[in-house]
Formats: structure tokens, sequence, C-alpha cells
């Protein structure tokens, strides 16, 4: 015996050492607390994010270690939030210094109830895993201000190209100035003959205007459409699960997954055996029930009550004989016939006769009283009896399985599919099943949904009721116009990856060319238009000078083009948006064209 107790302490302290050495390991930070806020776990990570040493960490309370670190109360304040208002899985990015400089966090906290149950939030203990994503984020910083100088640098180089079409003009009409100043040379020996016509200088100025003419624009304003762009996958505008209402076996499969049917088709047929006997016993316990409430419905007439009354009868009974016993006794007494004694236990007996009644008073009394509660408790039998027939006949006539709505038959998924069945196995004759098993989805196709993913900065734009374009290379030529549906208020936290946000858009009906196009499962974008101007004001972006990092634009006043300095907005490859600076109808310049 004590050699089994060794073998079992052992592959205990085995199996602890091992759940150590995995902890050591982890590259994310792990810190568990007992439910009495004392640190018990501080892994290896843990000590490389923080500063902190293990041994000078467990054993203390948490807010011991970190509530007086100033720079690091996100932190703590978020694992404090998730204790005591908190659900009880709560992800978060915070900021946090902990002496080693400012430091992203990706944190995940978690109440662990000690008894298994957990929604007792007094013995939950917490387990805080974390990692340092501050790379990551810096990593996104430099991208988008990359991005930003890209941009810049585009302006700036259609900038340049503007100065270098302009001086190669210059230098053109310098050469021809030159050729033109030979050609006059050459002709004035007939100076004297020939007579200069007054027009001409007209058409060489005509000619010499028509580049500038040429270069310009006129503004005007036009729709301006802003969209955020992600990618996803075609799914049902809504899924309606199909359960079984009895455990049994499935008898008939006639709907399988892939299938298209409409509304109340037969999916499936189920065996109903071990129902039909659950259905019997049930209607045998309703049989039982209602007999004793029937009995106890007349409490005063039963059996039990008839018995307390015959008993409180013969104890009044026998106290009157001993009353009558007594009193001769007493008599006999008097007169010296009996000695003391008998007299004595004459008196006695008459005393524990009356006990004898008082208790089988009190006995009919409270027998009579029992009634109420009887006859409660009967009824609630009775009615629980008859609400379990109920259910059990119920699931007998829904032994055929019909669709709830016309759509596509899809797999359940894995969490829900029914018992002793892979997530990708058709169903299939014979299979067992249980009560309240998801055996099929019924993906409605009057309409399609798509699930896409979004970053921190365009989440923002979003908001539900947007419009929203789905198109796709598996269907296309059709573009599905819908809207936003929900934009989610918490990001998702991957390992090694960025937060994002999950954005749905749904398309309520589908036309018929629409839904013979599209099949559920296709890739497709996602276009959420989030801004629409029906009268912005766009010029190309070659129109647009930088001047000390300042945009301007050449306008034409009169005969003269002045630099007039404007607000750009929204860019794309080509144009800009002029927020301020400009109006429909002013007149700019863009650069020259080689001729």
């Amino acid at each position: 015996m004590a050699g089994a107790d060794g073998s079992a302490a052992g592959r205990e302290r085995g199996a602890q050492t091992l759940q150590e050495a995995v902890l050591r390991t982890l590259a994310n930070a792990v810190v568990s607390l007992r439910p009495d806020g004392v640190v018990t776990t501080f892994n290896d990570a843990a000590e490389a994010i923080t500063g902190l040493e293990s041994q000078a960490v467990v054993g203390r309370t948490f807010a011991e270690v970190f509530l007086d670190m100033k720079d690091a109360e996100e932190f703590t304040q978020t694992v404090f939030d998730s204790v005591y208002e908190g659900p009880l899985v709560s992800q978060r990015v915070v900021e946090a210094d902990f002496g080693s400089g400012p430091r992203s966090l990706s944190m995940s906290v978690s109440r662990i109830a000690s008894s298994g149950d957990t929604d007792t939030d007094a013995d939950a203990g917490v387990a805080v895993v974390f990692e340092d994503i501050t790379e990551l984020r810096e990593l996104r910083a430099e991208v988008d201000s990359r991005h930003r100088e890209l941009r810049q640098a585009y302006v700036s180089l259609e900038e340049q190209n503007r100065t270098l079409a302009e001086a190669g003009r210059q230098t053109r009409v310098a050469r021809f100035g030159v050729v033109g100043a030979v050609a006059v040379l050459l002709t004035v020996v007939g100076v004297y003959v020939l007579s200069l016509r007054p027009d001409a200088p007209s058409r060489d100025a005509q000619a010499a205007a028509e580049p500038d003419a040429a270069r310009a624009l006129t503004v005007a304003a036009s729709e301006l459409v802003e969209t955020v762009t992600m990618t996803g996958q075609l799914a049902p505008l809504r899924e309606i699960d199909v359960t079984s209402p009895v455990t049994g076996k499935v008898a008939t499969v006639h709907a399988q997954f892939g299938a298209n049917v409409e509304k109340d088709d037969l999916l499936l047929e189920l065996d109903v055996a071990e129902t039909r006997v659950q259905h019997r016993d049930a209607e045998a316990r309703l049989i039982k029930a209602r007999e004793r409430l029937a009995e106890v419905e007349n409490w005063n007439d039963s059996v039990e009550v008839s018995r307390a009354r015959r008993a409180t009868v013969r104890a009044r009974d026998g106290l009157d004989d001993s009353r009558r016993r007594l009193e001769s006794t007493a008599l006999l007494f008097e007169h010296g016939v009996i000695p003391d004694s008998e007299h004595i236990a004459a008196q006695r007996e008459y005393t524990s006769r009356e006990l004898d009644l008082e208790a089988s008073e009190q006995d009919l009394e409270s027998t009579l009283k029992r009634g109420e509660s009887e006859v409660r408790l009967a009824r609630l039998e009775f009615e629980n009896a008859q609400v379990q027939l109920d259910e059990l006949s119920e699931a007998l006539r829904a032994s055929e399985l019909r669709a709830p709505v016309a759509g596509v038959v899809m797999r359940p998924t894995s969490s829900g599919g029914f018992s002793g069945r892979q997530g990708n196995a058709r169903i299939a004759d014979g299979d067992e099943i249980k009560q309240g098993d998801r055996l099929m989805t019924i993906g409605d196709l009057d309409g399609v949904s798509l699930m896409g993913r979004v970053d921190e900065t365009d989440v923002v734009k979003i908001a539900v009721g947007d419009e929203a374009l789905i198109s796709g290379d598996g269907f296309g030529g059709t573009v599905l116009r819908g809207e936003v549906e929900h934009v989610s208020t918490e990001a998702v936290v991957e390992q090694y990856a960025l937060p994002y946000f999950l954005v749905k858009a749904v398309v309520p009906e589908l036309t018929s060319a629409e839904r013979e196009a599209v099949r559920l499962g296709m890739s497709a974008m996602l276009n959420v238009v989030v801004r629409r101007e029906p009268a912005a004001i766009q010029i190309p972006l070659a129109a647009i000078s930088m001047v000390n990092r300042a945009p301007f634009v050449r306008v034409l006043r009169g005969e003269e083009a002045v630099a007039v300095p404007v607000s750009v907005g929204e860019t794309t490859a080509r144009n800009a948006e002029i927020v301020d600076g400009l109006v429909a109808g002013d007149r700019i310049l863009l650069p020259g064209r080689s001729p």
C-alpha cells in the first residue's frame, strides 16, 4: 500500500515538474493568481517583459507587486476590471512601462473557478496571459509613415515632372528663336523689296499662346466615393439549426449536405422506438399521479384521517372508563372497602388516559393540516407527469424533420454536431443521435452575408447601415448591393498578429439572376462606402505644386496665373480632393505637354 502511495506521489511530482517546464518555455507571459490575489505562477516570459524576478513575485499579492507602478496603471486596471466587473475572459491591448521603457501588451485575463463552477466568482482565481507586441505596432506605424511619404513623394515627383516639362518647352522656344534670327538675317537683303505683313506678329503671338491654352482646366464638381475594402467568403443570410427532438436513431435521410430545399421539404425521418418506451413510462406515471391526486383531494375521508379519528374516539372512551373507575374507587376508599393503593392506581390510570386523548387529538389535527401540502404535492406531480407525456407525444409527432425555410442544407458547426460523428461526415441511416443534437443547418438563400476584417484605422470609419458592395471573380460582372449589419466593438487578438475587427455586411434579397450566379463559400471583395460626396472638387495630382511643403495650385485670374494655397483631402492614384481653396468654375493650369 505504501508503495502504491509513493508511486502516485511520484507521478504527481512528475506531472507538476512537467507543467512547470512547459510554463517556463512558453513564449507568452503567464501569471496566475489565487482567489485571495496571491501570485502562484510567474514564468520566464513574464520576467523578461516586466523585469521582475519570479522569486520576488511568487507568494506576494498582485496589488502589492504592481499597484505602485505608476506607468503600469492600465495593465493593473485591466486585471482588476476582469476580476470585479468583466466577463469570464477579457482581451485587451494596453500600454505599460515596467521600468525598461513603454511596451504595448496584448492581454488575456481569465477567471478560473477552483470548484469547477465557473459561475461562482468568490472562489475564482485568475490567469493572466500577455505578450509584447511593441515591435508589431512599431512596424505598423512605420508602414503607415512610409505610405504617407510615398504619397508625398508622388506629389513631389509630379511637380518635378512639370518643372522638367516647362524647362524643355523653354529650351525648344530658345532653339526656335535662334533659327528665327538666322532667317531674319537672310532676309535683310530683301527688306526694301518686301514689306512685312502687319498681321504676322499676331499669328506668332497666337501660336505662342496655344500651348498655354491647352494647359488650362476648368474645375467642376463631381461625385466622390470613399470606400474601405476587405475580403471574405459568401455565407447565407441567416442559418437555422435543425435539432433532434428525441434520443434515438436516424431512420431515413432524405436530404444530404449541399442540397437545395424548399420550405417544409422532408429532411429526414427518425427511429423513435426508444421514445415510444419513454412515452409508455410517462403515461404510467401520469396514471399513478392522477390516482394519488384523486385520493388526497378527499383528504378528510382518507384512510389516514379515518385512522386518526378512530384513535381519538378510543382515547376518549378510555378516559370515560377511567373516570368512572376513579369515582367508584374513591367511594369505596371512603368507606374503607379498598386500600389506599388501589385508589392511587385508579388516579394514575385516569391521568394516563387524559394524556392519550390529548395526543390523539393533536395527531388528528396534524393529519388534517397535512392534507393541504399533500394535495399541492400530488397536483404538482400530476402536472409534471402531464407535461412530460405531452413532450414525448409531440416528439413522436415530430419524428419527421422538415425544412423550416427554403435554402441549402449545410453541415452544423463542429462544436454543435451530433454525437459520435466527425464534423464533415454525412448523416447516414442508423446513426445514433441524442435529443438536442444539431443534425443540419439550413442556410437561408433569400440573401447572402459576408464577414470581413478591418484594422483599427479603418473600423472607426464604418457604421451600421453603410452601403456595401460585394463583388468577386466567381460571379464577375455581378455586384451585390447591401448594407453593413454589424461592426464589432472589441478587437480580435491573435498571437503574433495585429488586432483586427469584424464587419458583417448583408444583402437581404437576391434576384433570380444573382441567386444563379453566386454560391456559398465563394471568395468575394467587400467595399463599404464610408463617404459619398455628390459635389466634391477633384483635380489631377499634377496640378498641385509643393512650396515649402505646402500645396499650391496655379489659378488663372484674368490673364494672370496666381498661386493659390489649397487644402487636400482624399487622394487617389491620379486625382486629389480639394477641401478648401478652389470652387467650381475656377480655371487652373496643368503642366505643359511636349509638341
